[in-house]
């Protein structure tokens, strides 16, 4: 029987998508995106194939882009309960305090959208983005794999909705005994650039944004390493507060 053989291409897209649905780590890619257009499409094909297996993008995370980089990554899962699930194992949740905007209506690639439209169609919520990096620890990866992949992205946490989103804002959070106060700066100053930003990208590739996604645009105090498997108290100034777990099990090997 004669089997089709697989362009190389095709095989590091299927490693990633099975990476991303088993939450595994591995070794840097064999073949690499040679160029940020191209590591786009293989993020695309990944999207597409995660949607074949009941896993289709539920929103995006992006930052401003800057020389040799573009910042944009689909998310496939969010978590608007209490109980944040992690991979197993995990002796600490690596999380990112961030705005998110959830969409309120459909956002076309033929659709012209001004400033206004585009705030008009989102609301802004308190939001935890959860970090996995699904390389191996102390590997080193290019920034295209980066990109193709997803760009450390695991899931995201939605919290209650926020009236505004100010470019400085206290952050803290609290648990058992440790707890952490600081004042959270968004990494471009607009909070809100970054979407337009992704917006106006994904639409001159055809790409549709839908009611019900959720937009994050960058960490207003970098990487925060939290406990599991216990309650933990976050504030957002005097706008939001939320008690949330994050839940890893332990494996017995």
């Amino acid at each position: 029987m004669h089997h089709l053989k697989q362009c190389p291409e095709q095989i590091m897209i299927e490693e990633l998508t099975r990476r991303r649905l088993l939450n595994q780590a591995g070794e840097p890619l064999a073949q690499v995106p040679g160029s940020l257009e191209q590591a786009f499409s293989w993020q695309q094909a990944v999207a597409a194939q995660m949607a074949v297996q009941g896993r289709p993008v539920i929103g995006w995370k992006c930052a401003l882009p800057s020389p040799g980089r573009w910042v944009l990554a689909p998310i496939y899962q969010l978590h608007t309960g209490a109980h944040i699930s992690l991979p197993p194992n995990r002796s600490q949740a690596l999380i990112e305090p961030e705005f998110a905007w959830r969409l309120k209506q459909d956002l076309l690639p033929d659709q012209p959208l001004s400033v206004d439209s585009l705030s008009r169609a989102m609301q802004c919520h308190m939001a935890l983005e959860i970090i996995f990096d699904r390389f191996n620890t102390g590997a080193e990866v290019d920034y295209h794999s980066r990109l193709a992949d997803g760009l450390l992205n695991h899931s995201v946490w939605l919290g209650p909705p926020l009236p505004q989103a100010p470019g400085r804002l206290a952050l803290g959070w609290r648990a058992a005994g440790d707890q952490l106060s600081v004042e959270g700066v968004h990494p471009s100053g607009d909070a809100f650039a970054p979407l337009q930003w992704l917006v106006a990208f994904l639409h001159q590739r055809g790409i549709g944004l839908y009611a019900g996604q959720v937009i994050i645009t960058g960490s207003l105090n970098g990487l925060w390493r939290l406990p599991v498997n216990q309650p933990v108290r976050i504030q957002f100034a005097d706008m939001a507060c939320a008690e949330v777990e994050f839940q890893s099990a332990l494996c017995v090997v």
